[in-house]
């Protein structure tokens, strides 16, 4: 079974719990941020389930199909279930043999960038496998569904969203959820108990000056080397948005190195990112080449970790910071080498 929308996706979900949840799950989107959302809202419904739940973490970048057929058969300690999660499942050749009868109260959640790597998995597999493809989604398209989705979200938490702010943050933080949603978090605490969310209390939280400095920054980091940014990481209203920034950043190369390493033509290449121009392609993508996809997704494990650690961890932001830029390079190779 395959959907095509997140809203169809969720309503299979909310159907499915708790007693008919598929063994496997299969998550296609080269949106790296929006498929750790979609993982984890299937993760959270199985420990909803079982709070005992054993989570394995694997990535076809690093962990061998062998693996993760022995994580499939290793029983819980526990005796209860057992969910593995396998990301860049399509970056295996022969994924399709993980469609296999493997014990009852294990599920297998695999996430994909792109559908055709995955397609004879699916298709060996569908009548076991619940696919959402997200894959070919358009530009237009995603900006259309990441203007519901502000709308939505905001009156789940109890707030009108005017839509002249939707309209200023689309046109200023670009149609990246994983910024969105940390700018609407903020705008929601920002205005406490009002009901309206106005553009007033957008531009007072948003400032135009800090996002094009932070993208900036954001290029410059990922496909340059690292940079100083002194008294902005004690900014909350910049440091937010920023790691935004460096995930779309990290994002793009991940996809860039993958088509690269796929063979994509010039022309291909320009038709998944026709916002980008013949400069920015060219240059990229001799940075893409050199680094490998391998540099771009071990980045956004980090940025995940950096962001997870800047909100529990006593450290101070700034040593945070340092040690992510740190770890980010320590194993790349320059291109001029």
């Amino acid at each position: 079974m395959k959907f095509p929308s997140i809203a169809a996706f969720d309503k299979h979900l909310k159907e499915a719990y708790p007693d008919h949840l598929a063994p496997m799950f299969l998550i296609v989107t080269p949106d790296e941020y929006e498929r750790r959302k979609n993982i984890d809202k299937i993760t959270s419904l199985i420990q909803k389930k079982d709070a005992t739940v054993r989570i394995v973490r694997l990535s076809g970048l690093e962990d061998p199909l062998e693996h993760v057929k022995g994580e499939l058969f290793t029983p819980s300690l526990w005796g209860g279930l057992t969910l593995v999660i396998y990301e860049a499942v399509d970056k295996i050749k022969n994924n399709a043999e993980l469609v296999t009868h493997f014990p009852p109260g294990v599920h297998l959640v695999m996430g994909a960038s792109g559908f055709k790597a995955v397609s004879e998995l699916y298709q060996k597999g569908k009548k076991e496998i619940v696919a959402l493809d997200m894959g070919d989604e358009k530009p237009w398209e995603k900006e259309r569904r990441l203007q519901e989705w502000l709308v939505h979200e905001a009156r789940a938490h109890q707030k009108i969203l005017n839509s002249d702010v939707v309209h200023y943050l689309m046109q200023h933080l670009g149609p990246d959820l994983a910024t969105l949603d940390q700018e609407l978090a903020k705008l929601i605490c920002f205005v406490g108990d009002k009901s309206r969310i106005e553009l007033e209390d957008a531009k007072a939280i948003c400032g135009t000056r800090d996002l094009f400095t932070g993208w900036q920054l954001a290029e410059k980091i990922v496909w340059d080397r690292a940079a100083f940014l002194g008294e902005k990481l004690s900014d909350m209203g910049f440091l937010f948005p920023f790691i935004g920034q460096l995930r779309y950043h990290l994002q793009l190369g991940y996809r860039l190195a993958e088509l690269i390493e796929s063979k994509a033509t010039p022309g291909d290449i320009k038709h998944h990112f026709p916002s980008l121009r013949p400069q920015q392609i060219e240059k990229f993508s001799t940075q893409a080449r050199a680094r490998k996809p391998i540099f771009f997704h071990r980045g956004l494990e980090m940025l995940y970790n950096l962001e997870f650690a800047s909100k529990s961890s006593p450290l101070d932001i700034g040593v945070l910071f340092d040690l992510f830029q740190a770890k980010l390079y320590e194993k790349t190779v320059s291109p001029s080498k």
